[in-house]
């Protein structure tokens, strides 16, 4: 078997352009799948894609392994962020071939389970401590029993007081609407310093 195409595609989603993999062989039929999407960085992580594509053309795509460190280990330079969401789904991708030709879920190659079920979230936000309780509510009717949210707007490295009692009532207003049972998630998505995330962390 060989693998005689790497393609990356993209899909546009409601906030960000995903990134696909597809690898296809001289299998009729047989092509593997894989994610690769790098928020703000669709065409680079696509570039690097074409650009690994020549690496392990005409290559058997069970060699899984041996595919993955020739894409890591081939460059004079050593991969950053880019190249590694490009590695990562082409890798994806041919654990999908190989799995598919022996007939078996992925995760049986890799080990077997290692639970029955993954626990699910979502996302709910708002510009005002009322908009986002509204917003939870309106999740958790649907069933959702875990929300997450950003509390806190992008911030510089001095904050002032303002910020973290606007955060703080968003949140107490969240949890005042969705009861004690539901799980809230936050995530700073690194906006903040390490001293300005341990206020944060007293107020919440």
């Amino acid at each position: 078997m060989k693998i005689t195409a790497i393609r990356p595609i993209f899909a546009q989603g409601e906030h960000r352009v995903f990134v696909f993999v597809k690898v296809e062989t001289d299998q009729p039929g047989l092509i593997g799948w894989g994610e690769a999407s790098l928020e703000g960085k669709p065409r680079a992580v696509a570039g690097c894609i074409l650009d690994m594509e020549p690496m392990i053309l005409g290559r058997d795509p069970r060699d899984v392994e041996h595919c993955w460190q020739i894409l890591y280990r081939s460059a004079f330079w050593r991969m950053g962020i880019i190249g590694m969401s490009a590695i990562s789904g082409i890798d994806q991708a041919l654990w999908d071939i190989k799995g598919k030709e022996l007939g078996r879920p992925v995760y049986e190659l890799l080990g077997g389970k290692v639970r029955d079920k993954v626990r699910m979230y979502t996302h709910f936000g708002g510009a005002t401590p009322d908009e986002m309780a509204a917003d939870a509510a309106s999740k958790v009717a649907k069933g959702w029993t875990a929300v997450k949210t950003v509390p806190v707007p992008i911030t510089n490295i001095v904050d002032g007081i303002g910020v973290q009692k606007q955060a703080e009532a968003g949140l107490r207003a969240v949890r005042e609407a969705v009861g004690d049972d539901i799980d809230i998630l936050l995530d700073m998505h690194g906006r903040v310093t390490p001293q300005m995330a341990i206020q944060y962390a007293r107020r919440f």
